[in-house]
């Protein structure tokens, strides 16, 4: 038999094996499809030329066909560019247009070599179709210096890519903008179809309230994290129950699903009973394209007496071994046993035993830990003895995604021979486990030297207190608002001045272009235009001009108009009225938050309840069409992803993501849709946490501009050097949220004194000077109000109007709405929220 012919029986074969296999075992999983055969219906090794095109936004860019020794053939394409601190990243791509590609369970996958002195931040893929542009970025770690391989099924980039046609395949090289140049190349480019995939059921991660938690608030919602994508159709009320009690007795709630996040969440009807134990039962979900889950998922809890309080996530007395169990790298032989604990109380301590008399070794006690961080501390009381010098003690967490952390604790300080008690912060282990599911946890001796040790636990503790996710109330409608009766005559006058402008820019079926003139004229960018509206719809609260709210509502019903089947929005292009959907946007994350803002307030300042009412059954569909696109990038750790697949965090997005959420909580609340908008509220808490947890760095005391997969580290790692995005990235949460619990060191404003003295005092000649690219001063100013500085509010606002002056008669509309909330915000803090 040729070669060939065996290649092609094999893969006739081996897909048939699979799904027999799968349909025999339960819960093995659903293979998708069972082609006959797999097919090469791309392949592109260069040696017949060149027919990729390339982009890159760095410096100096190169892109060339070179020799190609080490991989099969004689050509491959390299390409590279340089740093440019002006970006937030830098980008070499490969671009295939012109193609006809059907999807039918397609793999694409190439060869790639990364040299070069820059920091690459990872390879992203995108495809586009005649409708929408779909993107990931890759989940491995750029290997740099030797040829490696990777692959993405189409459908991983996007579920909707499905059946699609693929016109556009583009492959993407990201380095950091500050310094160092990229030399990236490619080789052996294919795309496979009819490859199989097997779909697994879905597995339990991790529930909160922990299993077995205690003390849970009685106001709790409660959700269940698993491994994989759900499908949406299977996550319904019958699938997802609470009851309490012995008697089993069923809690009224309702079911939602967090697509993003991979969970469930039943929200009860009515506050939970005090003291009393529930047990969560999940059954019947299936994972998204595969089968439901091979047996039903229980968890239970008990609730406290108080509605929000701090809860007891995990708690062991060791009073049997349970599922602890025993890591050591000592030579000689090791135990874990219970042993007397009279010292601490009556009862019982876990305690290893080794020795290994030439060398240091480690000592561990290991336990399965599926809690979602929420705030959560662990603790535990430590008793150590033996001939073996301590070195220190260390606390690992591995997340459910398989990262490992740890961090020292009594480092040089082990006490010896009596008991002692120490504990740490989940975030303080790691930054890149906050509000992460984890799924174990390691209390490790470290040994100094060689001999003998025994290390005794007891009284181990994982708490949890939610009310570092309690959020400010959304403002109220109606009547109960401010009316701005005290903002001074001339910001009275220069805010209808500002207003006035916007409406010059919009066109007759209410888009709003980001500036009125050059470029800026041609593009329509969501997240721009709908600031914009919301600087209308506070010169309607401060005037009256019935202009500036019909101006807003016609720009929502133009964005309405425009959104995609699964809420998100693209941005346009052209000269009104001949605009071009680009088919793909700067992010889903932003865009979503800002217009969930402005329909919150385009139902706010209506002024009788008639008209209250006919706006909210106007938005509140939508509202909910446009929360389905932020649900989809909200992912497990409380934080939003830019795009669904496309896996990095900007704190810029999620302080937006913030206030969106709140909106959200805001119209489900009016509308009467209570479940709705406890998971949204729930949500905001979680975003916040992360804001403040997540992004912080700890050496400089301020915040990060992204954590990205699969690390989930923040980035940058050295010192903030750029006005954007550097510096905006603290600038901007702290206009947002600034003031707020979880404020790092000595607190925002301190913060935000130390940004200015570094980057507007000490980098005077960096700042941005030219007409438009000033409108970041408006963030400035808006984190001096939030942090109670109005002086650094008014500098930066005379900043902005040292560049812009006073009616630039081509400012974007953007800014000019900014700069209208900046000047009512000490009258009327609500448009923000």
């Amino acid at each position: 038999m040729s070669s060939h012919r065996l290649r092609a029986y094999r893969r006739a074969v081996i897909p048939v094996i699979i799904g027999l296999l799968a349909a025999l075992l339960p819960g093995a999983g659903v293979t998708t499809p069972a082609h006959a055969e797999e097919e090469v219906v791309l392949s592109d090794g260069f040696e017949a030329g060149n027919d990729w095109t390339l982009y890159s936004n760095g410096t100096g860019p190169t892109f060339d066909l070179v020799a190609d020794p080490v991989r099969s053939g004689s050509a491959a394409l390299t390409m590279g560019a340089g740093a440019n601190p002006g970006q937030s990243e830098i980008g070499v791509a490969a671009i295939r247009s012109g193609l006809s590609v059907a999807e039918n369970s397609s793999v694409l996958s190439f060869w790639y070599y990364a040299g070069g002195d820059a920091t690459y931040r990872g390879l992203s893929v995108e495809l586009h179709t005649p409708a929408k542009v779909y993107s990931t970025l890759l989940p491995d770690v750029v290997r740099l210096g030797a040829w490696q391989q990777v692959s993405v099924r189409f459908t991983d980039v996007a579920p909707e890519l499905a059946g699609a046609t693929i016109t556009t395949v583009v492959i993407k090289a990201i380095t950091d903008p500050a310094a160092g140049r990229s030399s990236f190349t490619l080789d052996d480019v294919e795309v496979r179809n009819g490859v199989p995939v097997v779909v697994p059921a879905p597995e339990l991660l991790a529930a909160s309230p922990a299993p077995g938690a205690t003390a849970v608030g009685r106001d709790r919602v409660v959700t269940v994290f698993f491994d994989q994508p759900l499908d949406p159709a299977s996550v319904v009320d019958q699938n997802v129950t609470v009851v309490r009690g012995r008697s089993a007795q069923p809690v009224a709630g309702a079911v939602r699903h967090l697509s993003g996040a991979r969970a469930v969440v039943f929200v009860p009807d009515r506050p939970l009973l005090p003291g009393t134990t529930y047990t969560v039962r999940v059954d019947g979900i299936r994972s998204l394209g595969g089968p439901a889950l091979a047996a039903p998922v229980t968890t239970t809890f008990a609730t406290g007496s108080r509605m929000t309080s701090a809860e007891q996530s995990f708690a062991d007395d060791l009073t049997e071994i349970g599922d602890w169990r025993l890591y050591t790298n000592a030579a000689g032989a090791a135990t874990q046993t219970l042993t007397a604990d009279p010292a601490l109380a009556p009862g019982q301590a876990l305690t290893a035993s080794a020795s290994d008399p030439a060398q240091p070794f480690v000592l561990s006690h290991i336990h399965p830990l599926p809690v979602v961080d929420e705030n959560s501390v662990i603790s535990f009381s430590y008793f150590v003895t033996g001939t073996a010098a301590p070195a220190e003690l260390q606390v690992m967490l591995t997340s459910s995604d398989g990262r490992s952390k740890q961090v020292s604790l009594a480092a040089g300080e082990v006490r010896t021979g009596e008991w002692a008690t120490v504990s740490v912060a989940v975030p303080d282990v790691s930054r890149s486990l906050a509000g992460f599911p984890l799924a174990s946890m390691e209390l490790k001796l470290a040994t100094a030297t060689g001999g003998d040790a025994r290390f005794s636990i007891d009284r181990v503790r994982v708490g949890s207190d939610p009310a570092a996710f309690e959020v400010l109330p959304p403002s109220q409608a109606g009547e109960q608002r401010p009316r701005l009766d005290d903002v001074p005559a001339a910001d009275r006058q220069r805010i209808r001045d500002l207003a006035d402008h916007i409406l010059t820019t919009q066109n007759p079926d209410g888009s709003i272009p980001v500036g009125p003139e050059g470029l800026n004229s041609t593009r329509y960018v969501g997240y721009f235009s709908t600031f914009a509206a919301l600087g209308l719809v506070r010169a309607y609260e401060l005037t009256r001009d019935q202009r500036y709210l019909d101006g807003a509502q016609l720009y929502a019903v133009w964005y309405r108009d425009h959104l995609n089947p699964d809420g998100s929005m693209n941005d346009f292009s052209g000269t009104w009225p001949d605009l071009t959907d680009t088919l793909t946007a700067d992010s889903v994350d932003s865009y979503a938050s800002t217009y969930l803002l402005l329909l919150m307030h385009l139902v706010q300042v209506q002024e009788s309840r008639a008209a209250h009412d006919a706006a909210l059954d106007r938005w509140f569909p939508i509202a909910q069409r446009v929360f389905g696109a932020l649900n989809g990038t909200y992912v497990s750790n409380g934080q939003t992803e830019v795009r669904p697949g496309y896996p990095v965090q900007f704190i810029q997005d999620n302080s937006e993501t913030w206030f969106g959420l709140q909106a959200m909580a805001w119209l489900a609340g009016a509308a009467g849709d209570a479940a709705t908008a406890r998971v949204a509220t729930a949500l905001a808490g979680r975003t916040q946490y992360g804001i403040r947890h997540a992004y912080l760095r700890d050496a400089t005391e301020d915040y990060g501009v992204a954590i990205t997969r699969p690390t989930w580290e923040v980035q940058p790692t050295g010192p903030l050097v750029t006005w954007y995005p550097d510096a905006l990235s603290n600038v901007l949460p702290l206009g947002v949220i600034g003031g707020g619990p979880g404020q790092p060191g000595d607190g925002d404003a301190a913060l935000l004194r130390r940004l200015v003295q570094q980057f507007d005092v000490e980098s005077d000649d960096t700042r941005p000077t030219h007409i438009n690219d000033t409108q970041m001063y408006l963030w400035w100013a808006m984190s001096g109000l939030t942090t109670g500085q109005p002086d650094l509010a008014a500098h930066f606002v005379d900043r902005f109007d040292d560049a812009e002056l006073a009616g630039n008669h081509v400012a974007l509309g953007f800014a000019a709405a900014h700069l209208i909330r900046v000047l009512s915000f000490p009258y009327d803090d609500t448009l923000w929220l």
